[in-house]
Order: structure tokens, then C-alpha cells, then sequence
């Protein structure tokens, strides 16, 4: 057990280590700044990349960019960890479908009185 004078004593000399610690923490820190971003632009130019390709390989989704975003958040969103092509392939099947849906809707003509009567079908 620890008398309140050592208690004291162990005080005073974190107090004492305390700036130096924290100056060495910021350094380290402040270092490593540098390859963060490096390693950041890096991987913003592949993912840059990979998304090229993938509508100069699927050109049918080039007016469907929100679509396809929203598809592929959602297979990353499912899949964590997974790497980026690997997502671009599980999405593909997903985003034809939801092209193929959009597509079969009517958005232009709209019926103002639609059949509301819903008896049986809930």
C-alpha cells in the first residue's frame, strides 16, 4: 500500500513528465499527417480508377449514376472490409434490376383518381 507522501511523490512526477509526454504524442502524431494523406490520395485516384473502368465496361448505367451510387452504397454497407472491385461485382446484377424496375415505371402519365379501394388485398 501506497503512503500519502509516495502518492504525492508519483504525482509530482507524472506532473513533471506530463508536457514531455504530450509534446512526444503531438510529434508522432503530427508525423504521421504526411502518409495519412499520401495514403488517402492514393486511394482516392484508385477508387477513381475503378469507377472509369467500370462505366466504360457497363456503359447502360451512365444515365443511372444515382442509381448506381445508391446500389453500391448499399453492397458496401452489407459487405464491410470487402475490396472495392469485389463490390462493384456483387452490385452489377442489383443495379440491372433496379434499371429494369425504373425503366417499367410510368412517370410521365399519372391517374389522378387511382382505385384507393383496397378491401382484401391488406
Amino acid at each position: 500500500m501506497l503512503s500519502p507522501e509516495d502518492k504525492q511523490e508519483i504525482k509530482e512526477i507524472l506532473q513533471e513528465l506530463m508536457p514531455e509526454i504530450a509534446a512526444k504524442a503531438a510529434e508522432i502524431n503530427l508525423l504521421a499527417i504526411p502518409e495519412t494523406v499520401g495514403n488517402m490520395m492514393k486511394e482516392q485516384a484508385i477508387q477513381t480508377k475503378l469507377n472509369k473502368d467500370f462505366y466504360e465496361k457497363y456503359k447502360q448505367f451512365k444515365p443511372h449514376k444515382k442509381l448506381v451510387v445508391s446500389v453500391i452504397e448499399k453492397v458496401d454497407g452489407e459487405n464491410p472490409g470487402m475490396d472495392y472491385e469485389n463490390i462493384l461485382k456483387l452490385a452489377v446484377p442489383l443495379i440491372e434490376e433496379r434499371v429494369r424496375i425504373e425503366k417499367s415505371l410510368n412517370m410521365t402519365t399519372i391517374d389522378p383518381n387511382p382505385n384507393t379501394d383496397f378491401n382484401g388485398i391488406l
